[in-house]
């Protein structure tokens, strides 16, 4: 039984070397792996912040240029540049408000009546309602039977 148990023994010993090897190879993946992440992402902010600061020098230069042409960035808008008015309302006459204001007019008086007769006259009658198409004899160019709603 002794060499059973220093076959088992041995094997036991290679298995755990192999095992300690995988786990040593894994964690310096893993180290090596958390490192270039930690590097691309400092690049990545290092980046971001060198595009922030060229905005800011464009921005800022755009305000110098606006302000060297004595110009406010919404110069050139129409709407802007109207004169104040104190009118709130248009005139669209041309002439001056009358001094005194007009009577009013008298109402419209009701048609006299004509000499006609009084007899009612006939109604004319609706045209007959057509029925509607069976749904297999459907028309893509004839919108009168769609029904909209639905």
């Amino acid at each position: 039984m002794t060499n059973a148990h220093s076959t088992l023994a041995e094997r036991l010993a290679q298995l755990q070397a192999r095992t300690e090897a995988r786990s040593s190879r894994l964690a310096e993946s893993a180290r090596r792996q958390s490192e270039e992440i930690a590097r691309r992402g400092r690049e990545r902010r290092e980046a971001a912040e060198r595009r922030v600061e060229e905005l800011h020098r464009r921005a800022e230069e755009k305000r110098e240029q606006a302000k060297d042409a004595n110009e406010e960035p919404a110069a050139k808008n129409q709407w802007l540049q109207r004169p104040e008015s104190r009118e709130a309302t248009y005139r669209f006459t041309g002439q001056e408000e009358e001094t005194e204001p007009r009577p009013p007019a008298p109402p419209p008086q009701p048609p006299a009546p004509t000499a006609i007769s009084e007899t009612p006259r006939p109604q004319p009658t609706p045209p007959p309602r057509r029925a509607a198409r069976p749904s297999n004899d459907f028309d893509d160019d004839d919108f009168s039977n769609n029904n909209w709603l639905q």
